[in-house]
């Protein structure tokens, strides 16, 4: 263990090659940055410490230069593909949610597991995990489905950076091993007016590897001056079934956030391109009918690195994620109308979400949500649907119903039964934390021409 500025964290791992995993805690630097909280860089062969030394050097300097309050503006986020188990955009994922409908739970049965019926699969993935087509082989599929989506968008440019999020720790393996990969690439990513576009950066931060993506793309739309893409993509695994039950993690029939009558989650899986843009403040975008456009003004991540699994109960690191977004954005926790929770159903979880959301607003509490019970778990997709439900839920002045039905003793207010209408919401908080500590935050804001 190192120290670097006040914390700075070497943790060496063995996967195959050796890899040092940099995770800088709390640096201190000017100006407001999330990367001044948690900034994790992985690379092979970096065995040599003065070369390791170089490379934080380095990555402050460069932090310090990322400073999102320099540049008035803010990002737009819109939809390019989404596939989740209540629709195939979404639009008509927001509609159901609204309505209350959850999403069917199938028995799943992979490779030597017992079936497991706590689980929430994308329909027309759901014909695959039925013939016992494992992860490894769909995921690839999927892949290159999502990669043709991102170049075929009209703002693709060359040039833009995607970053793919997941939770599956062989997805680097899994595409790097695909049958003629680098062919495939550059006849995927090349049309009649494009070139070739570079692989892209892969994004493993455990289940908040989807908002840990946005961040970064963030990041290099506004340096960059182009859209920047997400690809985030968790299919079922039997890795994750059988880690979650191992750990006793799995709801009996279906996940109920913030319940105290049931312990447990339920595993689902999403998909979904996302394009990212920064917008100076003197430009605005308009919304367009047929595409989901959220403005993004402010995000924070932190690690509290306190267990393997579960988060901090004291909950310290995850509320210095939320605080640091809303700095980030200028704002205070007085003025968020909405925070669409982590909220797995896990007791563990939800426990210290509730700690963190009383001390962050001991009189007057927000709208609070999760969909969890209705989508499912998605792991590191959680965050981009959190992120997107957050958008839509400041447009349309309503939030979905956490759970279906009515329940009394609930660890925090969620609306039940039906959606729950929202009066005149200006500013939402999206969250999402993973294994290890591992939390981020996004503030988005509902903005017109004037403001």
């Amino acid at each position: 263990m190192w120290w670097i500025g006040r914390r700075v964290w070497l943790i060496l791992v063995q996967n195959g090659i050796f890899r040092y995993l940099w995770v800088f805690r709390s640096v201190s630097m000017s100006g407001p940055n999330p990367w001044a909280r948690v900034c994790i860089v992985s690379l092979p062969g970096l065995n040599r410490p003065w070369a390791a030394l170089l490379l934080c050097a380095a990555l402050l300097r460069w932090s310090k230069t990322m400073n999102p309050k320099a540049e008035a503006g803010h990002w737009s986020l819109t939809v390019v593909r989404c596939d989740t188990a209540l629709g195939e955009d979404w639009p008509a994922c927001w509609e159901a949610l609204c309505a209350g409908q959850s999403a069917a739970l199938m028995p799943y049965a992979g490779e030597g597991l017992v079936p497991v019926s706590s689980v929430i699969a994308v329909p027309h993935w759901r014909t695959s995990h039925q013939e016992g087509m494992s992860h490894v082989a769909l995921f690839p599929r999927l892949y290159r489905a999502y990669m043709a989506a991102v170049v075929q968008d009209p703002s693709y440019l060359p040039a833009s950076t995607v970053f793919l999020a997941t939770n599956h720790g062989d997805a680097d393996v899994a595409v790097r091993d695909m049958p003629e990969t680098l062919p495939m690439m550059s006849r995927l990513h090349r049309g009649p007016d494009l070139e070739a576009v570079a692989v892209p950066t892969l994004i493993q931060s455990a289940c908040s590897s989807g908002m840990t993506a946005l961040i970064s793309a963030a990041i290099s739309a506004r340096a960059q001056g182009m859209p920047s893409y997400v690809v985030s993509l968790d299919t079922l695994a039997d890795v994750e079934i059988l880690g979650f039950r191992a750990a006793k993690a799995l709801a009996p029939e279906r996940a109920r956030p913030f319940s105290t009558q049931v312990d447990g989650l339920t595993i689902g899986e999403a998909g979904m391109v996302i394009k990212v843009a920064w917008h100076p403040a003197s430009a605005y975008p308009s919304s367009k009918p047929d595409c989901t456009v959220i403005a993004l003004l402010g995000f924070g991540v932190s690690c509290d690195a306190y267990h393997p699994t579960d988060p901090d109960p004291d909950g310290h690191d995850i509320e210095r994620a939320w605080c640091h977004a809303l700095t980030v954005a200028g704002l205070r926790s007085e003025d968020v109308d909405l925070v669409y929770l982590h909220g797995t159903g896990t007791r563990a979880n939800d426990a210290v979400e509730t700690k963190v959301c009383r001390r962050m607003w001991p009189e007057s509490l927000p709208a609070v949500a999760s969909m969890k019970s209705a989508l499912g778990h998605t792991m590191g997709s959680a965050g981009v649907l959190n992120t997107l439900a957050t958008g839509s839920a400041l447009q349309e002045a309503r939030v979905p119903p956490t759970l279906a039905k009515s329940e009394r003793n609930l660890m925090l207010p969620v609306a039940t039964g039906a959606a729950q209408d929202l009066v005149a919401p200006r500013v939402g908080l999206a969250v999402s934390s993973g294994f290890g500590g591992l939390n981020a935050a996004l503030v988005l804001a509902r903005l017109d021409r004037a403001s």
